[in-house]
C-alpha cells in the first residue's frame, strides 16, 4: 500500500511542480534562433521560457498554452521563448532536428521565439531542472517561478503566477 502511494506521489510531482525560484538569474544568452542569431531576453520585460525536447509530449502540450498566455497578456508585456534542449545525438544532429521542428511548429501557427540550446549550456546554467520546465522570469532576469512538468491542471497555476508577477512589476 505504501509503495503504491509513493508511486502515485512520484508520478504526480514529476508531472507537475510549481516552485518559487527567487534570485536565480537566467544567463544573458538564451541560445540561437533558426538563423543562428544569438537570442537574449529583452531588457526590462518579463518572460516565459519553456525548456522542451522533441521526445517530450508534455512539452508539445505546453507550447500552445504559453502562446495563449502571451496573447492574453500582450506581446508588449511578456516575451515567450521555446528553448530546445536535452536532445540525443551530435550537436549537428540536434541543430538539424531543432530547425525541422521549429519550422513545423511555425507552420502550425506558433509565433514564439524558438531557441536552440547549443551544447546544453542554458539547461545546465538553470540547474538541469527536467523536461518540460517552464520558467517565469521577471524584468530583471530573475527566475521567479519554475514549473517542472505540464498537465491539464498546470495552466491555471501558471496563468495566475504570470498575472501575479506582472502586477508586481
Amino acid at each position: 500500500m505504501i509503495k503504491k502511494l509513493l508511486l502515485v506521489l512520484i508520478i504526480f510531482f514529476s508531472h507537475y511542480c510549481l516552485a518559487d525560484s527567487s534570485d536565480v538569474q537566467v544567463p544573458k544568452l538564451l541560445g540561437y534562433d533558426t538563423e543562428n542569431t544569438p537570442v537574449s531576453l529583452e531588457p526590462n520585460k518579463p518572460a516565459l521560457i519553456a525548456l522542451w525536447a522533441s521526445w517530450c509530449p508534455y512539452c508539445k502540450q505546453a507550447m500552445p498554452f504559453l502562446e495563449h498566455i502571451q496573447s492574453e497578456i500582450g506581446n508588449r508585456n511578456i516575451q515567450v521563448f521555446f528553448i530546445n534542449t536535452r536532445e540525443e545525438g551530435s550537436n549537428r544532429e540536434k541543430k538539424k532536428r531543432f530547425m525541422q521542428l521549429a519550422k513545423h511548429f511555425k507552420k502550425q501557427g506558433l509565433k514564439a521565439q524558438f531557441v536552440f540550446d547549443n551544447k546544453g549550456k542554458f539547461y545546465r546554467a538553470v540547474g538541469k531542472p527536467g523536461i518540460p520546465t517552464i520558467l517565469l522570469v521577471d524584468k530583471n532576469g530573475n527566475i521567479k517561478t519554475q514549473m517542472v512538468g505540464f498537465g491539464k491542471n498546470s495552466g491555471k497555476a501558471l496563468f495566475t503566477a504570470t498575472n501575479t508577477l506582472l502586477a508586481a512589476e
